[in-house]
């Protein structure tokens, strides 16, 4: 396949390269130099943008579905004390779809603020007094989040 192709590819999923990339796990840089030629392309991301372009891909979820996984996110959190291993990646997925969705902006500057307060209470030990001002910044977070409509 070359960059012609891939660039054929992403655009007849009515995709971006943000969302291409995220779609089969690299950066929307690397979608862009593949496109253009300028990066070798392995057997494994080729059969993945295939992949993506025959529409096997799962449907993008409902930007009310998006909203709850979100919160859900946040509410456990909460109750843990920290960040189960895989709500990283539920977050990151959660940015994807919201853009993809074309959910309110004013929700991406949360999602990106999730990511950086779940960071902290990973690498944060208890007893520290960062964590205690992360649970803080948690529970406004938290209230923000629900007051975010998911359609501007």
């Amino acid at each position: 396949m070359d960059g012609s192709e891939a660039s054929r590819l992403r655009k007849e999923c009515g995709m971006s390269q943000v969302e291409f990339g995220a779609a089969i796990g690299v950066s929307r840089e690397t979608i862009g130099r593949i496109e253009r030629s300028n990066e070798h392309l392995d057997r494994r991301t080729e059969l993945a943008m295939r992949y993506i372009a025959e529409g096997r891909l799962a449907v993008i979820p409902e930007l009310s579905e998006i909203h709850n996984t979100v919160a859900t996110v946040l509410d456990q959190t909460a109750v843990r004390g920290c960040p189960a291993y895989d709500y990283r990646d539920k977050l990151q997925a959660a940015v994807s779809h919201w853009r993809a969705k074309q959910g309110s902006a004013g929700a991406e500057p949360l999602l990106a603020r999730a990511q950086g307060v779940l960071g902290m209470l990973n690498v944060t030990p208890p007893g520290d007094g960062m964590r205690d001002r992360t649970f803080e910044q948690l529970q406004q977070l938290k209230l923000d989040w629900q007051a975010v409509t998911p359609v501007d």
